[in-house]
């Protein structure tokens, strides 16, 4: 009898800012899927496994990391392939490893263990480099993706603060702030598509905060879980009425920002608030927040799994787990609880290979060239 076919590991999932298609590597290459509707829009076959994956909106433009398992796709190299022409045009190479990539249509973001790059997408001139904390080897950052905005946040070499800087005419002047959010280690940060707030979870990933960035206090505090977990993704509805929440416990928690947006009710002092040991530094509002559990929740029990919203407050979810599935998921936007309501797509099915694009490796190695 002969072994089935080995399952090829989907790593980090990338959406567009739009949300209307989505990426991610495997051990051969990447893969591209439109959203509405749903389909595989290309499978680029390379020699060697790819990390990270990011699409330019509304253009043929793909930049992309390699995992370290093939010396002609490195992690401390961002390529850039040209889908419509089906070649390498340019690549940005770094003295060390790679752990995360953001675009927007004037700049490339290139995360390391201890350090943010900003290049300008027209030269690849390196423009700006920040400071992370010296382990941030999860890449953990996060750009806003209303394209009229450069705002963008990551780890501040504080533990527990964030740094969240916005460009305005083209880096000449910018906006930076600072906030205390948690007093360890910040796994995951996501901002909302205005621009007005940002989550923050720690590597706990029991608690999620919300924090309202022209005033820097925090306006909401949820509660994903009592035991520790892993959490992948944070993301705000495009009207800032839920938000959602992925991590290793096999349950996409959605929270209703509005309604749960409330007085401590406990009949606590206010000195002696759950929030005592931080007073002084975290700038919490005077209305002392509960910390509400979920609105409304989807259970599919992998271990790996991104999620954002759709144009109608829809949930997309991507999991990651073996060959990879698509949710669409519906949920009461009036009374919330636990929805069941999805439609699944299995990703990599074997009609893939009607699809897919192969690699001209002849011809792409000498189309690679080196950023100027």
């Amino acid at each position: 009898m002969e072994d089935e076919p080995k399952k090829k590991t989907i790593n980090n999932i990338s959406f567009t800012s739009d949300n209307f298609m989505f990426s991610f590597g495997t051990e051969d290459g990447f893969y591209i899927y439109n959203i509405k509707p749903f389909e595989l829009v290309s499978h680029l076959k390379l020699e060697g496994g790819i990390l990270f994956t990011e699409i330019l909106d509304h253009s043929n433009l793909i930049i992309f990391v390699g995992d370290g398992t093939s010396q002609k796709y490195p992690n401390n190299k961002v390529f850039f392939w040209d889908e419509s022409n089906q070649k390498f045009i340019s690549e940005i190479r770094l003295n060390q490893q790679i752990t995360n990539i953001k675009i927007n249509s004037e700049y490339i973001f290139v995360i390391t263990i201890n350090q943010v790059f900003v290049f300008y997408i027209k030269t690849l001139e390196n423009k700006e480099k920040y400071e992370t904390y010296s382990h941030n080897e999860n890449g953990v950052f996060t750009l806003c993706k209303n394209r009229r905005k450069t705002l963008f946040a990551f780890p501040e070499k504080e533990l527990g603060y964030v740094k969240i800087i916005q460009f305005e005419n083209e880096i000449v002047e910018r906006k930076e702030i600072k906030i205390l959010t948690h007093v360890s280690k910040i796994a995951c940060l996501s901002l909302s598509y205005d621009g007005k707030y940002i989550s923050t979870a720690s590597d706990a990933g029991t608690i999620i905060r919300i924090f309202k960035i022209d005033t820097e206090e925090m306006t909401h505090e949820f509660r994903r879980g009592t035991e520790k977990a892993k959490i992948f993704s944070l993301e705000f509805s495009p009207t800032n009425e839920f938000f959602s929440c992925t991590s290793d416990r096999g349950t996409i928690h959605i929270f209703n920002m509005i309604k749960d947006k409330k007085e401590d009710t406990s009949g606590r002092k206010k000195d002696d608030s759950i929030f005592s040991g931080l007073k002084r530094l975290m700038r919490i509002p005077k209305k002392i927040l509960i910390t509400p559990r979920s609105f409304a929740c989807f259970r599919n029990g992998d271990y790996k799994c991104f999620s954002v919203f759709g144009p109608n407050e829809e949930l997309y979810v991507v999991s990651c787990d073996g060959n990879g599935k698509f949710y669409e998921v519906s949920f009461d936007k009036k009374n919330g609880g636990e929805t069941t309501n999805a439609q699944v797509y299995i990703l990599r099915e074997n009609n893939e290979e009607e699809n897919e694009k192969k690699e001209d490796n002849k011809e792409n190695e000498e189309n690679v060239s080196p950023g100027k």
